[in-house]
């Protein structure tokens, strides 16, 4: 019977990547998000108290026994064979089987899930707190006839008996109903707040028992499921090796994805759709990478573990401490919070940052001919001399370099808020503090890389007070603030 530490990720793939050895155990070097690199055994890393099962009393065997057993019969000998291979091509099955196999039962699959969700609660409760975006999101004021609200109200006459009804009925009833809704809909929204407030942390406590719990279920019945290992299969697959002077680092998602033969802008393969995968990577040990492409690819080693650090959403394992691994892994965490952000902008409309981030208004132009998006909240006083002052700035203060990443100003009357809506997450009271005031936020990594700064409300505002009048010092240091955000 298997213990009760179980590893999400097998020992057999850690040992891979050996820092160093104590007495008989491998040792390696872990980066997890947030804290210092250190240097554990495998036994340590990659493993939770019963992640698969509690122990049974009965005899039958426990998930977590199951997949032990699959490991010694199936998994391992598919990884040294694999680990045999140096710059060719290996047997299609096995490659995927073992791709398959070790994401489907990691940690990070839970993890993201669980980030995914909460990403919507999060934005769901903010939602809650601005009757403006409430009312945008049902389409309250639109007279759009696929907004939310028409929607609803279609539905549910057509669930009447309305024979009798001509069309001409129905339109004016539709817009009795309409302007009925609009004219309650604030008092309606506050009087159920609390209700949604206690729904949605209900949600928060309950997901991640769910979430185990049907991860659990899915891997009772397969620990490698067919239909993913024969998308695969259609994939050419290959052992790519390195020289000892350079290494792979082990992400905590396994193995990435992309839609094109190109390293950059992959994802995690859990988080990517079988159909659309041209590219994937997993390494199987700190010199060797399993690669399946559609096509002939070409591998950086050092861009690709900057996609490895990415799309790992608590830590990577390394087999060695240097400046190319302390830097990348800055970038944990990165992939997993942009994809949720940017699923929360497609399925819902932003609340705190509202019109500010997905308004249509066009480009401000520059006096040194730039162009940057400069929002504010709706009905801002004095909202052109603000933005006026705010151009005045960035004219002074970037040359061609800055202006260029300069993706936008938004101006916020909770700057907390639209920051923990950019990152995808709630904020540590520390961060909270430290953005008060204002923050400098990057939209992209790399060379894509573009800047958002935010600016709380009454900041903005003290920009229009004289510069060089004594009592106006409030002005000066306004001005000091924003000039620092824009670098």
């Amino acid at each position: 019977m298997a213990g009760r530490k179980q590893h999400y990720i097998p020992q057999s793939l850690l040992k891979g990547f050996e820092a160093s050895r104590s007495g008989k155990k491998s040792q390696v070097v872990v980066y997890k998000q947030g804290t210092v690199p250190f240097v554990t055994s495998t036994e340590g890393i990659a493993a939770q108290r019963d992640f698969y099962s509690t122990p049974s009393a009965e005899e039958t065997d426990t998930l977590d026994d199951l997949i032990t057993n699959f490991e010694s019969e199936r998994f391992n000998p598919i990884l040294s064979a694999l680990r045999s291979k140096r710059n060719e091509e290996v047997e299609r099955e096995q490659a995927a089987t073992a791709v398959v196999h070790l994401t489907f039962r990691t940690a990070h699959l839970r993890g993201a899930f669980a980030k995914f969700v909460q990403g919507f609660i999060t934005h769901f409760d903010f939602v809650l707190q601005d009757l403006e975006a409430v009312r945008d999101f049902f389409g309250i004021d639109s007279p759009l006839s696929d907004s939310n609200l028409a929607q609803k109200i279609t539905r549910e006459f057509d669930s009447l008996p309305f024979a009798a009804f001509s069309t001409k009925d129905k339109v004016l009833l539709d817009k009795l109903v309409r302007f009925r809704v609009r004219e309650k809909f604030d008092e309606l929204i506050l009087d159920a707040k609390p209700l949604f407030r206690n729904y949605l942390l209900g949600m928060e406590q309950s997901i991640p028992t769910a979430i185990e719990k049907s991860h659990m279920e899915a891997l009772e019945r397969a620990l490698v499921p067919e239909s993913r290992v024969a998308a695969l299969m259609k994939l050419r697959w290959q052992v790519i090796s390195l020289l000892e002077s350079r290494h792979f680092v082990l992400p905590d998602c396994l193995a990435i994805a992309g839609m094109n033969n190109s390293v950059e802008g992959m994802q995690p393969y859990t988080m990517s759709s079988d159909d659309e995968v041209a590219l994937i990577a997993m390494p199987i040990s700190s010199t060797q990478v399993l690669i399946g492409s559609r096509d002939d690819v070409q591998i950086d080693p050092l861009l690709l573990n900057l996609e490895f650090a990415k799309c790992s959403l608590e830590f990577f394992v390394s087999s060695r401490k240097d400046h190319h691994t302390d830097r990348i892994a800055k970038e944990i965490g990165v992939k997993i919070a942009a994809m949720i952000a940017s699923q929360v902008k497609d399925e819902m409309p932003l609340s705190i940052l509202g019109n500010e981030l997905e308004s249509q208004n066009p480009q401000e132009r520059l006096a040194n001919g730039f162009q940057v998006h400069i929002r504010l909240p709706p009905n801002t006083i004095r909202e052109a001399e603000i933005k006026a002052a705010l151009r005045d700035l960035i004219t002074k203060q970037c040359g061609a370099c800055e202006a260029e990443r300069l993706d936008s100003i938004v101006v916020s009357s909770n700057v907390q808020s639209a920051v923990s809506e950019l990152r995808g997450r709630r904020l540590t009271p520390k961060e909270s503090q430290e953005v008060a005031l204002g923050s400098v936020e990057f939209m992209g990594r790399g060379d894509t890389a573009r800047i958002c700064l935010l600016v709380q409300s009454e900041i903005a505002a003290l920009l229009l007070l004289p510069k060089h009048k004594p009592e106006h010092q409030m002005g000066r240091v306004s001005r000091i603030l924003c000039k620092r955000g824009l670098g």
